[in-house]
């Protein structure tokens, strides 16, 4: 283990910054405690007001801790989808434009794309062919 270089007698944290969440347990915790105040308060649940309560300065801190992809990372996707479930409920609602906007800039779309392609995912391929008059009768004069 290396150590402090302006104090030798205290460990260098190998990793880095400490994590602001120390405990799988603390970070439920906070979760539920942030859901629980904005309920009580009557105000709806953020991103930011989530980052802001689990101790962080921003949104991008909440993304950095679920691109690790560890424990802290599926409790924070899972109290992010508590977010958009809400958002998703408002949609039954006559004032929903609000919940859609956020919806569609998490990645929801609200038309339906169909992708057409021709056999083993080629592109489609079009035969035109002359239908009409016979042939025969182009030859005769009358």
């Amino acid at each position: 283990m290396t150590t402090n270089q302006k104090n030798p007698d205290k460990p260098k944290h190998a990793g880095g910054r400490p994590r602001i969440l120390q405990s799988i347990q603390q970070a439920e915790e906070l979760i539920e405690s942030y859901f629980t105040d904005r309920e009580e308060a009557e105000r709806p649940p953020t991103i930011c007001g989530l980052a802001l309560h689990l101790g962080f300065e921003d949104r991008q801190s909440i993304r950095d801790y679920i691109a690790r992809n560890d424990a802290f990372s599926c409790i924070i996707k899972k109290a992010i989808s508590r977010i958009e479930a809400r958002h998703e409920e408002r949609l039954d609602q006559p004032q929903c434009t609000g919940s859609i906007f956020w919806l569609k800039n998490r990645g929801w779309s609200d038309k339906r794309e169909h992708e057409h392609t021709g056999k083993n995912g080629n592109p489609l391929a079009f035969v035109i062919e002359h239908i009409g008059a016979n042939d025969e009768t182009e030859g005769e004069s009358s």
